[in-house]
């Protein structure tokens, strides 16, 4: 059984993008999800930091450093700087909603790519283990997650450059 904790986190991150989905008013799902997953975790990452249970960050003597339950010593807020991020990407992603070259899925790909390049560099002030070249788990998720989204742009304007060169 979850934690009383653990489940108000989930409940948070949940209404969060439930809220946007509704706000961002979109008839494509996925573009309709990049805001409203930005804002659920953005709620989220605030469910996280109160319930101390996930995201307790590296010791520091910077002013941010906050006192998380079960240690003696200031940590990095990284559930706060991960909320702030995706709160910020949330407006980024609804300014740019309604531009035709984000419709078609290219809003979800740039929510996607945006916060996997934020996360790669935050799990640098997080506790995470360091698996293998110096990396967490979670970077070398966020790595491959860039690398992937990459590759599907690099063959897709390929692609579209190849239909779009008429015969001679």
């Amino acid at each position: 059984m979850k934690r009383p904790l653990a489940l108000a986190r989930q409940h948070f991150s949940d209404s969060g993008g439930y809220i946007a989905s509704h706000l961002s008013g979109r008839r494509c799902a996925c573009d309709a999800f990049a805001p409203a997953m930005a804002l659920g975790m953005a709620v989220g990452r605030l469910g996280d930091y109160f319930s101390g249970e996930d995201g307790i960050g590296k010791p520091t003597t910077l002013p941010v450093g906050v006192q998380m339950p079960g240690v003696d010593y200031l940590v990095h807020p990284a559930p706060l700087y991960d909320s702030a991020f995706n709160l910020f990407w949330f407006g980024v992603l609804l300014v740019l909603r309604d531009r035709p070259s984000f419709q078609d899925g290219r809003l979800l790909k740039l929510g996607i790519g945006g916060y996997a390049a934020f996360r790669f560099f935050v799990e640098f002030v997080r506790n995470n283990d360091v698996v293998w070249l110096g990396l967490t788990a979670q970077q070398i998720v966020c790595l491959l997650a860039l690398a992937g989204l990459l590759v599907y742009v690099t063959v897709r304007s390929q692609r579209r450059a190849r239909t779009t060169v008429a015969p001679s």
